[in-house]
């Protein structure tokens, strides 16, 4: 009789494994299935930016966009953030400064200054500046205010030809000028390139709790070595990162919406994000002067109108991908996922070289190669990474001869440029080497 009760209860526990939600449609299936919201009906407006409902207070910033009073808030001090200098904090006082008032989280109102309004503040318990130009840091005698300051990743935004944050469309090389047309203001957009993409990069130093427990001598380790590594680290990603996306090469196009601790997260044209990423680790990798202090990326090409949120997680997803790429040599991370692809940092340079020998042999008035060759190339790619059901390659080397043949067949039967790029690129597929020649740039 145990062994049938024993029996039957397991029975009735598989059947519940299979019907998970068995109890949420047959306990509360009016709350599961009927309108939510506060109206009742199912009616209530929800916010454009986080998708929750809003009973009250939702503000219509255009046609298809509303969104709720923290998130319009949260918008204004980050357009604060981008054009002033320094941050006033006080609990109890008003200091001498014009312009809106924020309130923290923790009770404390504060305003967001410029320049001019610092250098007289009064009454503020602490003013804190936020940029790295610290010269007008000018303390009034006043009882009751400290002065500090501290960097903070993003700080410049990228700008248009009349001083404004450039939309997304434009970070992507759509530009958009303004027109009259009978009186009225209308967009004319102009195509700023072959292709208007945004790049979204997630990037963040490997392995830093492990850099902690082990990166340390036992006899210098102390909580002072601890807190200047992490200070170090902030520097750079919070305050150094800002130079780096200061060069006349990142400016315009790059802006950083986080940097700080040991994380990335920037957004801007796809191109120049590319190169961003490959000149923020080689001047870490500098700034470490160790091997074992390494930093991996992700980065996700989207269109300008696709929803950032879920680039981020795509950029995400690639950022993982990364750290978990393993050399041959065993050793892992330390790499960058592009294109969905995932490589050491230390292949960028051929990986840049040979996409200067792509654009080079595929563009101008009369191209060495056609573009039919590339899809060639990424059809004999597809071949050689077939997988058979269970996730094994299959191994399938038909695409080795196919290539032999189809690039003999492309050559002239003249020495010309056609000839050597076929030659370049077949020494690149059947021999894994690249012989790149002397007006391959690196730029």
């Amino acid at each position: 009789q145990k062994f049938e009760n024993k029996k039957l209860g397991s029975e009735k526990t598989a059947e519940k494994k299979y019907q998970k939600f068995r109890e949420i449609l047959t306990d509360d299936f009016e709350a599961f299935f009927s309108e939510q919201g506060i109206d009742a009906g199912g009616l209530t407006d929800i916010c454009s930016v986080t998708g929750d409902e809003v009973g009250k207070g939702i503000i219509k910033i255009d046609d298809e966009v509303k969104v709720s009073p923290q998130i319009l808030e949260q918008k204004k001090i980050g357009e604060s953030m981008a054009k002033n200098h320094s941050i006033a904090f006080s609990r109890i006082n008003q200091p001498n400064v014009t312009g809106e008032k924020f309130r923290s989280l923790i009770g404390r109102d504060y305003w967001i200054l410029e320049e001019r309004d610092m250098v007289s503040t009064e009454n503020a318990e602490i003013c804190l500046t936020v940029k790295d130009e610290i010269d007008f840091l000018k303390p009034v005698a006043a009882k009751n205010t400290s002065y500090s300051y501290r960097f903070y990743g993003g700080s410049p935004m990228a700008l248009d030809l009349k001083g404004n944050t450039k939309t997304f469309e434009q970070l992507a090389g759509i530009q958009i000028e303004d027109q009259k047309t009978e009186g009225e203001s209308a967009l004319n957009i102009k195509d700023g390139g072959n292709l208007n993409r945004l790049a979204i990069l997630r990037m963040d130093v490997d392995g830093l709790g492990q850099l902690f427990i082990k990166g340390f001598n036992p006899a210098s380790a102390s909580f002072s070595a601890y807190a200047t590594l992490s200070g170090q680290l902030d520097w750079f990603f919070s305050g150094y990162l800002n130079t780096i996306r200061g060069k006349a090469r990142y400016k315009g196009w790059v802006n950083i919406v986080y940097s700080g601790g040991d994380d990335v997260f920037a957004v801007g044209r796809w191109d120049r994000v590319i190169g961003f990423a490959n000149e923020v680790q080689l001047e870490f990798k500098q700034f470490t002067g160790r091997k074992d202090i390494t930093i991996s990326a992700g980065i996700s090409i989207v269109t300008p109108k696709f929803p950032i949120a879920k680039g981020a997680q795509d950029a995400g997803l690639a950022e993982e991908s990364a750290k978990e790429f393993t050399r041959p040599d065993g050793t892992k991370k330390n790499a960058l996922c592009l294109f969905g692809i995932p490589f050491g940092w230390e292949e960028f340079e051929a990986v840049e070289a040979i996409k200067n020998f792509w654009v080079e042999n595929l563009t101008g008035n009369k191209p060495n190669l056609s573009k039919g060759i590339l899809q060639k190339v990424f059809d004999w790619h597809e071949i050689a990474n077939r997988r058979d059901r269970e996730g094994k390659p299959l191994l399938d080397l038909s695409w080795r001869w196919n290539a032999a043949y189809s690039l003999k067949r492309y050559e002239t039967e003249e020495p010309s440029l056609r000839n050597t790029a076929l030659q370049i690129l077949n020494k690149v597929l059947l021999a894994n080497q690249f012989d790149s020649h002397s007006n391959v740039r690196f730029d």
